[in-house]
């Protein structure tokens, strides 16, 4: 996110509204809007990526891929713009989705702090979410939020090699996938002296 757009109090009808005919998406957090920057190429290719797998993994399914253009409201003080969401719930609201089972966000140096922090508090709190995904944009590397039995949420890490399944559109991707045609930092290995 970026520095807030405006200093006083907006209110949801306010913001709403001025989404509709605003040419540049804002979030919305208790009463602040907050302007969004633009992306790099790494980050457009992983969410490219992201939904061509998913696309094709819903065909003729309940559930519809949806991309950064369409807000999420996981609670009342809260709209954000994530980089993909997931539904099975027909879409009422033609500008938000209010039951996502999956939210992917694609980290960046500017947003990072609030993905992890902020948006995951809040997405957690939807009772539909099954999933919160971050993903690496300099190297091959997913982390996965998810909610288990009983609303137990557990936390998984993934690299290059391994699987990302995901119950809520019945798949599993190969996480090397997620990056064709990215360009990733050169994987280090701790060296025979350090702890791995």
């Amino acid at each position: 996110m970026a520095d807030p757009a405006r200093e006083l109090f907006v209110t949801v009808e306010e913001y709403l509204e001025g989404e509709k005919v605003s040419s540049v998406r804002h979030e919305y957090v208790d009463g602040r809007v907050f302007a969004m920057g633009g992306a790099s190429l790494a980050h457009t290719r992983i969410i490219r990526n992201l939904v061509v797998l998913l696309d094709r993994a819903s065909q003729g399914g309940p559930c519809e891929v949806l991309q950064q253009d369409m807000k999420v409201h996981p609670d009342e003080g809260s709209y954000y713009y994530p980089d993909l969401s997931v539904t099975r719930v027909e879409q009422r609201d033609p500008y938000v989705v209010t039951a996502p089972c999956l939210v992917v966000e694609v980290l960046s140096p500017s947003t990072e702090a609030v993905d992890r922090g902020e948006k995951l508090q809040r997405y957690r709190r939807l009772p539909s979410l099954e999933a919160y995904v971050l993903v690496s944009q300099d190297r091959a590397h997913v982390e996965v939020y998810r909610r288990g039995a009983g609303g137990v949420w557990t936390y998984e890490e993934l690299f290059e090699d391994e699987a990302l399944a995901l119950p809520c559109l019945g798949v599993t991707l190969d996480v090397g996938a997620i990056y064709d045609r990215v360009e990733l930092a050169p994987r280090t290995r701790p060296s025979p002296t350090e702890p791995a």
